[in-house]
C-alpha cells in the first residue's frame, strides 16, 4: 500500500513556478519611468503607500493605479458631477414690464 502512494507521488509533476527577482533600484527606476510617461501625457501622480494613483487630465477618463507589483489598473467613474455656467439674456425693457 505504501508503495502505491510513493508511485503516485512520483508520477505527479511538480508545479511550475516563475520567479523574477529585480533589485529595488531597478523597480524604483521602472516605476519612475511609467510615472514620467504618464505625466508627459498630462496625467498627475500621487504617491500612496502601496501604489501610485494617476489622475487623468479630464475627469471623465477615470483614474489609473500603478501597484507595487507593476500592474496598471484603470478605473472608470460611475458618476461625475460638474457645475455648468448658464447665461440668461437680460432685457431691461422686459424686466420693467414684469414689475407692473
Amino acid at each position: 500500500m505504501m508503495a502505491g502512494f510513493a508511485v503516485a507521488a512520483l508520477a505527479q509533476e511538480p508545479p511550475a513556478y516563475e520567479v523574477t527577482v529585480f533589485g529595488e533600484v531597478a523597480i524604483r527606476d521602472a516605476r519612475a519611468t511609467v510615472v514620467r510617461a504618464a505625466e508627459a501625457a498630462g496625467w498627475g501622480a500621487k504617491d500612496r503607500e502601496e501604489l501610485v494613483v494617476l489622475q487623468p487630465p479630464s475627469a471623465w477618463m477615470g483614474r489609473a493605479k500603478l501597484t507595487n507589483d507593476g500592474d496598471v489598473v484603470f478605473g472608470r467613474p460611475v458618476l461625475a458631477l460638474a457645475s455648468v455656467e448658464a447665461q440668461v439674456p437680460f432685457d431691461p425693457v422686459d424686466n420693467a414690464n414684469l414689475s407692473r
